[in-house]
């Protein structure tokens, strides 16, 4: 009895410190003119044929983390929207994520999407690399049972559970 009490305490305050990172990250549209010239450039370089729609700043409030602030680019690629790419103040990318159509997805994850999932659809799906360490992930959305699901797969169209995945990974998605 008492260890489980100690385990309800540890996990409540564990939760709290994971909601306390995300809410204290200030994410700011920014005029095109703020971007740094170098970070304008990468984007330029990474993606030739990606129309920038928006651009964003994100930074965390330094009294509580000592973390860097990085950019976002919302970009059209191919005339798709849903495309962004983050870096570094240097204009090193960080790592970036594309819209993949459902029937553009690995044979076998829509497979395993339909066959797991009740035949649900899958609602919308991205490509995402993390660039440090070097990794690319599927992340698949479903709507299963009037429920939002996030499911992620590497690029042999394996699961990942979401608990082994980098967690560097979760500040951009």
């Amino acid at each position: 009895m008492k260890n489980s009490l100690y385990i309800t305490i540890g996990l409540f305050l564990l939760s709290h410190v994971a909601i306390a990172q995300y809410s204290n990250i200030n994410r700011e549209n920014i005029d095109t003119n703020d971007v740094p010239e170098n970070v304008a450039q990468a984007q330029k370089e990474q993606f030739r044929n990606g129309f920038v729609t928006n651009w964003k700043v994100h930074k965390k409030d330094k009294k509580v983390q000592n973390d860097t602030p990085y950019y976002m680019a919302t970009f059209k690629k191919q005339g798709r929207l849903g495309n962004y790419a983050y870096y570094s103040e240097e204009g090193d990318l960080l790592a970036y994520s594309l819209f993949v159509d459902s029937f553009d997805l690995p044979e076998n994850i829509q497979e395993y999407c339909f066959r797991n999932y009740n035949q649900t659809k899958i609602k919308a799906a991205e490509l995402i690399d993390l660039e440090n360490p070097q990794q690319f992930i599927y992340r698949v959305r479903l709507n299963a049972e009037g429920l939002l699901t996030y499911l992620y797969f590497d690029t042999n169209g394996n699961p990942v559970d979401k608990f082994n995945l980098p967690r560097e990974i979760f500040l951009f998605i």
